[in-house]
């Protein structure tokens, strides 16, 4: 078959391997396939309907930067942050490193610990289901390359990222239960009425984190009471974590019967529970781990400074799912709830009923209810259906879904854009849902009558464009026209220091 592979009928190809399916029989092998196939199959269902939900919005533009993030400036955003982010900065997880160091560090073996896990299940996957079948069919024996100087590489990565990825997952899991920093508060800045609870949205993170920390914990055990079975074949030291623990356990009094029958059992609760998380992504907060990258990717924040284009509708800003963009629907699954918008932001600070994280939260669960709900426990619950829990078609984004005070909190200063490790884009959408309830007349008194003198004078006093210079005739010099003449400076003095008495002495000064 090539270079690297041998038949396993070969006694030397067996010293430096293990078996797969030490001790499951035929009839487990059977059930372990049967289950594989319906854990993929309600995997691909679930993403099947997130795509569709994706494909309900409006294009974004944003193909042209997605492909200079992959091929033409893949380390864009690495070190500095930048207005948008390359493949790199996705593989090394400084985007949500920055300003949080600790976290970023364990994100990242977290990232790759589950990244060379997941390729080592596939490899063994090619390995044992395709070249070893493929090879019995064509030439009646079994090739395999997973032996030798292979397997001992193989055992050494995925034992040092496993090892890795437990401490890492250790200290996080440490930091929300424990250490509890504000940002990981989900309090709501605005109170609902009727009340609400969000202890699904805890519930939801600890049932993400538990069961990956669980597919770690026990994949080291069938390692360990596999070699404990298999007698301490000598190239096991290479598994550097399974092989002291097993000796370990030796000492206690484990026997090689004993590691026999409990490698079953730890070997079956290990299969159930990484079919059940492959099953759970799509429905859950771990969806994160695929979503995050395209959305990181997809990000370009230079684009946020503009205002965003009307939706090609017959109203004003949002009202229905189609008249979000892709990028602002996938914005709203991205979300891990990390606070660090809702800490930064000061409207929220200043006591506003703003959080950016509840209103990417609000909407997410808006639009899920509206696609018969996908996710099954990132959702708040209240007494009554108001707000984001609304069904049907009736319910009002702007105003409805989220309050008009919320939105007219926003101080557009993009301190959440700035901050988010995923590359969501709040204000534009906040700005839609703004233009939503300028449609609808839905706005302070005096928000409106600005609005009205801007659309007839230009300025927000209502005054003649003529009177916008009068502070100047008391000058003892001339002010350049920039119009006319070439200037070094521009200043732009606004309509309160034009048109206000009161300011109009601070504009000479």
């Amino acid at each position: 078959m090539g270079a690297g592979l041998a038949s396993l009928t070969d006694p030397l190809a067996l010293v430096e391997t293990r078996p797969v399916f030490l001790g499951i029989g035929l009839i487990g092998r059977l059930l372990f396939y049967l289950a594989a196939t319906l854990s993929i199959a309600a995997f691909g269902y679930g993403w099947w309907r997130r795509i569709a939900k994706y494909r309900r919005g409006r294009p974004s533009g944003r193909g042209a930067v997605m492909w200079q993030g992959l091929f033409s400036r893949p380390a864009s955003g690495v070190r500095t942050r930048g207005d948008r982010y390359g493949v790199a900065t996705i593989a090394a997880g400084s985007s949500v490193g920055r300003r949080y160091r600790a976290t970023g560090v364990a994100h990242f073996f977290i990232l790759w610990g589950f990244v060379l896990l997941f390729l080592g299940t596939v490899i063994l996957t090619i390995d044992v289901d395709v070249l070893r079948n493929v090879s019995r069919w064509l030439f009646g024996h079994e090739d395999s390359f997973f032996h030798g100087p292979f397997y001992l590489g193989y055992k050494f990565v995925l034992n040092t990222f496993g090892l890795l990825a437990v401490v890492a997952l250790a200290y996080l899991m440490f930091r929300r239960g424990v250490a509890r920093p504000r940002q990981l508060d989900y309090a709501r800045a605005e109170q609902p009425e009727s009340g609400y609870s969000r202890l699904k949205l805890v519930v939801g993170d600890w049932i993400f984190v538990g069961l990956f920390m669980l597919i770690l914990l026990t994949g080291f055990a069938i390692e360990t009471l596999r070699i404990v079975e298999e007698g301490f074949p000598a190239f096991e030291k290479w598994s550097w974590v399974g092989y002291p623990t097993g000796r370990l356990l030796q000492a206690w009094g484990l026997g090689q019967r004993q590691a026999a029958d409990a490698h079953v059992v730890v070997w079956w609760v290990h299969a159930v529970l990484a079919l059940l998380f492959v099953a759970y992504i799509p429905y859950s907060k771990a969806m994160h781990i695929i979503l995050d990258g395209v959305n990181l990717l997809a990000h370009d924040r230079s684009a946020t400074p503009n205002l965003p284009e009307p939706a090609p509708a017959d109203h004003a800003g949002y009202a229905t799912i189609a008249d979000f963009t892709w990028k602002e629907l996938l914005d709203l699954d991205s979300c891990t709830k990390c606070g660090r918008c809702h800490e930064v932001c000061p409207a929220r600070a200043a006591g506003a009923p703003l959080s950016p994280r509840d209103v990417i939260l609000d909407l997410r669960q808006w639009v899920d209810t509206q696609s018969n709900g996908l996710t099954l426990f990132d959702r708040e619950q209240r007494p009554t259906a108001t707000g984001p829990l609304m069904a049907g078609t009736d319910g009002v984004i702007a105003g409805g879904v989220i309050s008009d005070r919320t939105l007219w909190s926003c101080t557009t200063c993009m301190a959440c854009v700035e901050i988010c490790p995923v590359g969501i884009e709040h204000v534009p959408t906040i700005v839609q849902m703004r233009r939503a309830l300028v449609d609808a007349g839905t706005m302070d008194a005096t928000l409106q009558s600005a609005l009205q003198n801007l659309a007839t004078q230009g300025n927000s006093f209502g005054k003649s464009a003529r009177m916008r210079a009068r502070w100047t005739r008391t000058l003892d010099f001339t002010i350049a026209d920039a119009r006319k003449e070439k200037v070094r400076y521009l200043w732009f003095v606004g309509d309160y220091a034009s048109f206000d008495d009161r300011l109009q002495e601070n504009s000479r000064l």
